[in-house]
């Protein structure tokens, strides 16, 4: 989903003061939690199937960046994409994330606001699905 669609403003606009240089960021994360949650409902593929199929053309793209390159053994080997269903692989995504900041104080304390904004985030699930879901669904 874009930064730009109503539905993230809104959301982005409800973090606290404190985390709104990172809520976009932080949105992204949450967007991508629900959605793997969610997996079913969008897709006719199980998440697993989907994310070897991901893996698989990421390491077979010959053209990427050197540190996707990098990265694409550890994200298979530790199925990050996958992780995502996951309270825990959504915090440890979130602390990744941070730790690539160059302030990754800003991220501390991060996880525990975007479980608070679970609710906020479910409520436009049946939204999302229409504007989206017949884009994604297979």
């Amino acid at each position: 989903m874009t930064d730009e669609h109503e539905i993230s403003r809104d959301l982005v606009r409800q973090f606290p003061r404190k985390y709104s240089r990172i809520a976009p960021v932080l949105m992204d994360l949450a967007f991508d939690h629900m959605l793997a949650r969610y997996w079913d409902e969008y897709h006719g593929d199980t998440l697993e199937a989907f994310t070897q199929r991901a893996y698989e053309e990421l390491a077979q793209t010959r053209e990427r960046p050197e540190k996707l390159s990098k990265m694409i053994p550890v994200m298979r080997q530790q199925n990050w994409l996958q992780a995502y269903e996951s309270r825990a692989g959504l915090n440890d995504a979130i602390m990744g994330v941070g730790r690539r900041f160059s302030k990754p104080e800003l991220f501390v304390g991060a996880d525990k606001v975007v479980k608070q904004m679970d609710t906020d985030i479910e409520i436009w699930i049946p939204t999302l699905k229409s504007l989206f879901g017949p884009c994604i669904h297979n």
